[in-house]
């Protein structure tokens, strides 16, 4: 009866043929260009997410990732009885637009919600919110 034999490292090598062409597969799939599914997200803040500040801010500026679409894009700022203490409208910045501000009133100490809705010019609406406060100055 013949005897096979099997050089060493004979099994590694085919184990590594066998993972190869599913590898490759996987790799190609991962370098084709994708169709972006995200949507217009905030970048940063003045005032910033959860700010204590002495002062109360004369606005809220807020930038995105994205350009806005100008008749779609709101903010509302509410103190922490959920009322809304602006009347003015945000507005989309004519030299950069990606950012959104919107012109305060005097605001009192207290907690303020800042709540957004956006649309981006890709077509995606993103509304969030995000809170701050006004801390009270020892005259006060």
């Amino acid at each position: 009866m013949p005897v096979l034999i099997q050089k060493p490292g004979r099994r590694q090598h085919s184990l590594t043929r066998r993972w190869i062409g599913p590898m490759l597969i996987l790799l190609g799939l991962l370098s084709l260009p994708t169709a972006s599914y995200s949507h217009a997200q905030m970048e940063r803040s003045n005032p910033g997410p959860r700010a204590m500040l002495s002062r109360p801010p004369q606005r809220i500026q807020l930038w995105f990732n994205e350009k806005l679409e100008q008749a779609y894009s709101t903010i509302v700022v509410e103190n922490s009885a959920g009322t809304s203490v602006t009347e003015q409208k945000a507005s989309v910045d004519g030299e950069n637009q990606k950012q959104l501000t919107l012109e305060l009133p005097l605001l009192e100490p207290g907690k303020y919600i800042v709540r957004y809705k956006v649309l981006s010019v890709d077509g995606h609406v993103v509304d969030s919110k995000f809170k701050f406060k006004v801390k009270a100055t020892p005259s006060q």
